[in-house]
């Protein structure tokens, strides 16, 4: 999984200045790697009216009461865009000399908001909230969050410590809460042999998921355990178990999301074990399915048909079985009215009825393509040479194929002779 390096805040739009904010940011990471302490600090300077309103309208209260409403004014100011004075009110928060458990909500409020922009400082966030309330109810769910965000960064050792101190957290709940911890717990193995399976670590993945296969699953779970288990098998070129993982899978009527992916591994798998027949039939099986009127479902079936088929049909094509290729090319360009995907079908359409030797069902293929593609979209088709100019050049090619070939036989007496 490649990091999504995210880009720093607009800094012209921004209203406090530079050395400010960095002053700010110091604070909170000071704050956040040591203990929670010192004085309330002057906020009403920076606070605008609203936020001046809701600490007024607290004046007679308690400190610890005045906190949620300090909460919601940070979180509007984020949600205007302006981080920097939600930064602040936050600072305000975790100054005020109040118990360590009062600023519970604190932490974890900030941490959701810092992780859409800065996965580091919420990283340091989390890890604080985990030293401060270590037997919180929320501490399993935020080393959970913890091995995604190390995963996320490539941290990968650090991940799979928060991933096991996960595993241990239910040897220390009570009745009431050991069936909340248990289901985080599985999400934690989930996500650990995942991130074995990134590192390649194949062998090591299986055997976490096995594991995982001995639990109390729900029906979808057991049904991801099979899926991942066949993959890796797929993965390490154990074709023969892959294929009958697969098929067993594919059989299986609570298969769920997973049809798709199955079939497209099925057909992989059997291609290589040198059984062509088979993969075609699970290839065309796939491409026959009804697509789902689901927008979201729709892409993914789209995106699984084409994927399977078209890598299958190029396989049948390089080994010259050109028939096999040939109909699968034909049912891809049923799919989909959209040209970049329908006229490259229809062009290895057009090479596979040359191979095949019916040079005038190729000439139909190009003509509709020259004219189905308009000029001016042309070069929206390919980056190197427009799909229509290549038309252009085997329909001339095969007409030049189909007259030479007429002449040869004028001149040889071929058809008398055939006469």
């Amino acid at each position: 999984m490649l990091l999504t390096t995210l880009s720093p805040p607009d800094l012209p739009s921004r209203t406090i200045d530079l050395s400010f904010r960095t002053a700010v940011r110091t604070f909170l990471m000071l704050f956040l790697l040591g203990p929670v302490s010192g004085a309330a600090s002057d906020l009403d300077s920076h606070l605008a009216p609203a936020e001046r309103d809701a600490q007024g309208a607290f004046g007679d209260a308690s400190l610890e009461n005045q906190i949620p409403a300090m909460i919601a004014a940070a979180e509007r100011r984020w949600f205007s865009g302006e981080h920097d004075r939600a930064e602040l009110i936050f600072a305000e928060l975790l100054s005020l000399p109040v118990p360590l458990e009062k600023k519970r909500e604190v932490l974890l409020q900030m941490a959701d908001l810092f992780e859409q922009t800065d996965s580091s400082r919420t990283i340091i966030i989390l890890e604080k909230f985990i030293q401060a309330y270590p037997h919180d109810p929320a501490t399993s769910l935020v080393l959970l969050r913890l091995g995604k965000l190390y995963r996320a960064q490539g941290a990968y050792e650090v991940a799979s410590a928060r991933y096991f101190r996960v595993l241990n957290t239910t040897l220390n709940v009570g009745a009431d809460e050991l069936e909340m911890v248990r289901e985080i717990a599985t999400r934690a193995r989930f996500e650990l042999a995942e991130m074995l399976t990134e590192q390649d670590r194949l062998d090591e993945a299986a055997e976490v998921y096995r594991k995982i296969e001995l639990l109390d699953l729900s029906s979808e779970d057991r049904m991801t355990v099979r899926f991942r288990l066949a993959c890796v098998a797929f993965e390490t070129r154990d074709f023969e178990s892959a294929v009958d993982a697969f098929s067993q899978l594919r059989e299986d009527e609570s298969i769920g999301p997973y049809r798709l992916e199955t079939s497209y591994f099925l057909a992989s798998s059997l291609k290589r074990l040198g059984r062509g027949r088979e993969a075609f039939e699970v290839v065309v099986d796939l491409l026959r399915s009804q697509l789902s009127n689901d927008p979201a479902n729709f892409a993914q079936s789209t995106y699984w048909k084409r994927r399977t088929g078209n890598e299958l049909a190029n396989e049948f094509y390089q080994q010259g079985e050109y028939l096999s290729a040939l109909s699968i090319y034909q049912s891809l360009a049923r799919i989909s009215d959209d040209p970049e995907w329908r006229w490259p079908a229809v062009y290895q359409i057009g090479l596979c009825f040359e191979h095949l030797e019916l040079p005038e069902r190729a000439l139909e293929a190009y003509q509709a393509m020259i004219e189905g593609i308009p000029v001016e979209e042309a070069d929206l088709i390919n980056v190197d040479i427009s799909l229509r100019d290549l038309a252009h050049w085997r329909l001339d090619h095969v007409k030049w194929m189909l007259d030479y070939g007429e002449r040869f036989r004028m001149m040889t007496g071929s058809i008398d002779a055939d006469s």
